[in-house]
């Protein structure tokens, strides 16, 4: 992973430094689980399927992200109602990003306004990082943001997307998306 990130610094143009703060929080937390072993891929896709069996949002939204292409719209629906009404919001952050994925021409009744536009699945993210998901400046959300898209700052998710994802001119297309989706998770049961 080490070498990965150095060689993003050497695409971007930025010191091999700049993800110094990364590696550390990552090796921190890669190493306190099984002694920072590698985990087979069996035994966290066992771990989802026991926590999604009990009803956690969360699981459930990873297992379907792994065959989101095979999901049907009324599967897409029923998750998604699941989660908003969990009120979970690590869950609601991943369902936005399963969400994005929904082929265009799914029907997904009341979410479908929500899933699509050029901000929506910034909206479902910050919505979720204001319900409480773990979204500040050195949270595993912002780091993953910065390593995968390039999108880094010292600030938090929103932060970061509003500087570096969402023109100035479009920043209130963001907030109406923002609001739409936090007045669909305030509607759950």
């Amino acid at each position: 992973m080490y070498a990965m990130l150095d060689a993003y610094a050497r695409i971007r143009g930025v010191a091999e430094s700049s993800y110094d703060d990364i590696k550390k929080r990552f090796s921190t937390t890669c190493s306190a689980l099984d002694g920072g072993e590698v985990i087979p891929e069996e035994a966290y896709t066992g771990w989802f399927q026991r926590a999604a069996h009990q009803g956690d949002a969360y699981s459930k939204v990873a297992l379907a992200s792994k065959s989101w292409s095979d999901l049907k719209d009324e599967e897409y629906k029923d998750l998604a109602r699941d989660v908003v009404n969990s009120a979970d919001p690590e869950a609601i952050f991943a369902l936005g990003d399963l969400l994005a994925l929904a082929p265009e021409s799914s029907d997904l009744s009341e979410f479908k306004s929500i899933s699509t536009g050029p901000y929506a699945n910034y909206a479902w993210g910050i919505a979720a990082c204001r319900m409480g998901a773990d979204c500040g400046p050195a949270s595993y959300r912002t780091d993953s943001l910065c390593v995968n898209t390039g999108m880094c700052g010292n600030g938090n998710f929103e932060e970061t997307i509003r500087t570096h994802a969402v023109p100035a001119g479009q920043q209130d297309s963001l907030d109406k998306a923002i609001r739409e989706v936090l007045k669909v998770v305030d509607k759950k049961p």
